[in-house]
C-alpha cells in the first residue's frame, strides 16, 4: 500500500476512526503520545481531527501487531514509507519478521535465516539443533529480540500452520515446550524474585497456553520488577488465596483465545470489587489484563474494569511501568 497517495487532509473524527479500524481511541492516542504516530491535526477547539492517510496507518500498525511484529518496529517502517515514499510492507499470511535493513546487514540476515531454521528443526522434532539456534541467536541480539522477534514469531508460524491442518498436535505441543523451557531458563536466571514493584502474572481460569505470559514476566523481570509468575489456568479462588500471600503492587492476567477471555471478562468486575474490599494499607492492587484475545478482538475490552495493558509486550512493560509509578 502507498500510503504518501492517500488523502492528509484532516476530516475524521475519534469516533469515525475507531468505526473504521477497530483500534480504541486509547490504543491510537498511546501510539501518538509514545511514537508520533498517526499525526492528527488539532482543531481551534483541541479537538483531534484525522486523515484517510492516518485511518491507514492505524489500521496497518494494528494488523502488525496483531501478527506479532512490535509496535515500535511497525512504526518503523511507517516512518520510513513517510519518509522516502516507499509503501508499506505487505501481509504474507505469517508473522512479520525483522527486515535485514533494521538491523545491520550481516546480523539482519542472519536474524531471518534463525527463525526459519528455528521453525524447521522445531517442525523436525530437533531439539539439539533448536537449541543451536537460539545460542546463536543469544551471541547476536538482546533478550527482548530473542523472545520477541524469534521464538515468539516462530511458535506463532507452527501454530498457524496446525490450525491449517498441515502438521499434527504433537509438533505443536513439541514447540511450545521447546519454547516455554527456554523461556523458563531465561526467567528463573533473571532472579524476579527481587526488584519492586511487584506483580503477580498467571493465566486465566481456562487459558493453557502460557509462553506468551512468561515472555511478559521475563521483561518485566528484566526491567526491575519483581514476579511472581503463577503459570496457566489459575482458578480465580485461588488467585485470591494468592494476592492474600503475595501482596503485590499489580496483577496481570492473560487469555489468548476469546472463551477464556468472555469467561475473564465475566470474573472481573467481581475480582475488582474483592481487590476494593481487600485493600493493602489503604492501596488497592491494580487489575491488569493482556493477552491476544484482546488485541484481535478489541470489544472484549470495551467496558472492562481493569487496564488493558497494549498489543505487544513492549507496549504492555511501559504501561504497567507508567501505572505503577503513580501507583506505589
Amino acid at each position: 500500500m502507498d500510503v504518501n497517495r492517500l488523502r492528509s487532509v484532516p476530516e475524521y473524527n475519534t469516533r469515525a476512526v475507531v468505526q473504521k479500524t477497530g483500534v480504541p481511541a486509547d490504543t491510537f492516542r498511546a501510539w501518538e503520545r509514545r511514537y508520533g504516530l498517526p499525526r492528527p491535526t488539532r482543531t481551534a477547539g483541541n479537538q483531534r481531527l484525522y486523515s484517510e492517510r492516518d485511518i491507514a496507518v492505524i489500521a496497518w500498525l494494528r494488523e502488525q501487531t496483531r501478527d506479532g511484529l512490535s509496535i515500535s518496529r511497525a512504526v518503523a517502517h511507517v516512518e520510513r514509507a513517510l519518509d522516502t515514499g516507499e509503501t508499506f510492507p505487505q501481509q504474507n499470511g505469517t508473522p512479520p519478521k525483522l527486515a535485514p535493513r533494521d538491523l545491520p546487514d550481516d546480523v539482519g540476515h542472519r536474524y531471518v535465516v534463525m527463525t526459519e531454521r528455528l521453525v524447521n528443526a522445531l517442525l523436525s522434532y530437533d531439539a539439539e539443533t533448536a537449541g543451536q539456534v537460539v545460542e546463536e541467536a543469544s551471541a547476536l541480539l538482546p533478550m527482548e529480540q530473542i523472545c520477541l522477534g524469534i521464538l515468539q514469531p516462530a511458535l506463532a508460524d507452527i501454530g498457524e500452520r496446525w490450525s491449517r491442518g498441515e502438521i499434527p498436535v504433537s509438533v505443536e505441543h513439541f514447540a511450545s515446550g521447546f519454547v516455554l523451557r527456554r523461556v523458563g531458563a531465561l526467567f528463573n536466571a533473571s532472579r524476579p524474585e527481587s526488584g519492586n514493584p511487584t506483580v503477580l502474572t498467571a493465566c486465566a481460569e481456562g487459558e493453557l497456553h502460557e509462553v506468551g505470559l512468561l515472555i511478559m514476566s521475563l521483561l518485566l523481570s528484566q526491567h526491575g520488577f519483581r514476579v511472581v509468575h503463577l503459570g496457566a489456568n489459575v482458578p480465580t479462588a485461588d488467585l485470591q488465596q494468592a494476592v492474600t500471600r503475595i501482596k503485590p503492587d499489580a496483577i496481570l492476567l492473560a487469555a489468548s483465545t476469546e472463551p477464556v477471555a468472555r469467561h475473564l471478562a465475566g470474573e472481573v468486575e467481581d475480582l475488582t470489587a474483592w481487590l476494593a474490599a481487600y485493600s493493602l494499607n489503604g492501596k488497592t492492587p491494580l487489575l491488569c489484563v493482556g493477552g491476544r484475545a484482546f488485541v484481535s478482538e478489541p470489544a472484549l475490552r470495551e467496558g472492562l474494569a481493569a487496564h488493558y495493558l497494549g498489543d505487544d509486550a513492549m507496549m504492555a512493560l511501559n504501561e504497567l511501568s507508567r501505572l505503577t509509578n503513580g501507583h506505589i
